[in-house]
């Protein structure tokens, strides 16, 4: 089950579509991502692969799992590009176990800003790419102590509501992936890989 710590619910890769459409049902979401196959389950006790979807009145939210399967998945830029035609969207990730960050804006089928931290030494990170306009809020953020700490900043000086109850969250996962523990997978196991397809 997905964690909630301090309001915040607990992913390493968030996307925030801006005043989704009546069209832009979860079903359909699901299928820009190529993940159709993906169905609703009432909570996340034994899947890997999943997403975690909630709505509020100007943002959609979409939660990654902690294999990063989004942030991995060719199609993704893709995707977002496509739905930035119609609508703006926000999107960050968090490195697992280091330093790492990275946030981009999606407009007008573009990426208007995007942000990238590497950290391949596990110390403090070095920015690898600066490139588009300044977000709201982008530079109080980034003084900010830690990483989901500057990207939540921005989220919150763009006007979306980044605290979470559970009731608000809505469950789809593969139901053909085994959970970590299910099948075994050794502590470890390589964390996110260093290449991007970004």
């Amino acid at each position: 089950m997905p964690r909630i710590i301090n309001d915040i619910l607990h992913a390493p890769h968030f996307i925030f579509i801006r005043n989704p459409s009546d069209e832009l049902t979860d079903r359909s979401l699901l299928e820009r991502f190529t993940i159709g196959d993906y169905e609703l389950v009432s909570s996340l006790p034994k899947f890997r692969n999943h997403v975690v979807v909630r709505r509020e009145p100007n943002w959609l939210h979409l939660a990654d799992d902690w294999s990063y399967s989004l942030w991995h998945a060719p199609s993704t830029r893709d995707s977002l590009l496509e739905l930035s035609c119609d609508h703006d969207i926000y999107q960050y990730s968090v490195g697992e176990c280091d330093h790492s960050f990275d946030f981009r804006y999606f407009s007008g089928g573009a990426i208007t800003r995007e942000y990238v931290v590497e950290d391949p030494t596990y110390h403090n990170g070095i920015v690898v790419k600066d490139d588009g306009t300044e977000l709201p809020g982008e530079r109080d953020s980034l003084e900010l102590p830690d990483e989901q700490q500057r990207v939540l900043g921005i989220a919150r000086a763009l006007g979306i509501d980044v605290s979470y109850t559970m009731d608000q969250l809505v469950f789809y996962a593969n139901p053909n992936s085994a959970s970590l523990i299910e099948i075994g997978e050794p502590s470890n196991a390589p964390k996110r890989a260093w290449w991007r397809f970004w």
